[in-house]
């Protein structure tokens, strides 16, 4: 009998230790993974006149126009700091739309893909707003304005594509990638293209790639770019602006 209890407790005991192990490599696997982020790489930074540069208290970072047409909340991709994309957005402020890079808890966009709602409470003076997200940051924004149809009007994907069904919602859809992006996963872009209103604007950037939507430098598995990352924010941001600007 005694045996037999003894027996027990060394089960107890292994199945205690084994899932202590467990718990230890996925939180040790979930900091490594977090802590190797893409940090945003230096870069000739001009601010427009009549566009003001700030941060929120939780380090968000807004660029706001002295005359604001639309409102254009930024999630960035995984693993991105949010800062990477200032130049994309302080030229898209610069054409009169207030933009606000999210900074994203362990910059994972999908901890926290409802944070849009937070930020659009901060400016009420502001009715239309627009929800932009580059790679799994646009699956993040996705997912946010299909569970909040009534408060965007429209969803812009960068080098990404969405999961949630926009077909007859009325949210208008704006997406670009680059012809040398060999990070977007074109099979899942392609089958995922039923998901759009039949109106969505599609744009593809000759020479342009994954990364250079922002400045943090390059990835491995990226195409060489045929402009530069300048250029390519450019064109980017004429899109965004038409789009935002079209009825």
């Amino acid at each position: 009998m005694e045996e037999n209890e003894s027996l027990k407790e060394i089960k107890k005991a292994l199945i205690h230790g084994i899932a202590l192990l467990l718990v230890v490599s996925l939180v040790s696997g979930f900091v490594l993974y977090t802590s190797s982020y893409r940090r945003t790489q230096e870069y000739p930074q001009y601010v427009p006149p009549g566009v003001s540069v700030r941060r929120l208290d939780d380090d968000c970072i807004v660029f706001e126009p002295e005359t604001v047409r639309a409102g254009l909340i930024f999630y960035p991709d995984e693993r991105v700091e949010h800062s990477a994309y200032s130049e994309l957005l302080l030229e898209c402020s610069a054409e009169g739309i207030l933009c606000v890079a999210v900074k994203m808890p362990f910059n994972i966009p999908s901890l926290k893909s409802e944070k849009a709602a937070e930020i659009k409470a901060m400016f009420p003076e502001t009715d239309d707003w627009y929800i932009a997200g580059h790679g799994k940051g646009g699956i993040a924004a996705a997912k946010c304005v299909k569970n909040n149809i009534p408060d965007y009007k429209g969803l812009i994907l960068l080098a990404s594509y969405t999961k949630e069904y926009f077909y007859d919602t009325g949210v208008k859809v704006l997406t670009v990638y680059g012809s040398n992006d060999k990070i977007l996963n074109m099979k899942k872009y392609e089958n995922c293209s039923v998901n759009l209103p039949a109106d969505a604007v599609k744009r593809v950037i000759e020479g342009g790639n994954h990364t250079q939507f922002g400045y943090y430098g390059s990835l491995p598995k990226d195409g060489k770019a045929g402009i530069t990352a300048g250029e390519q924010i450019k064109e980017t941001v004429t899109l965004i602006s038409g789009f935002i600007g079209g009825e």
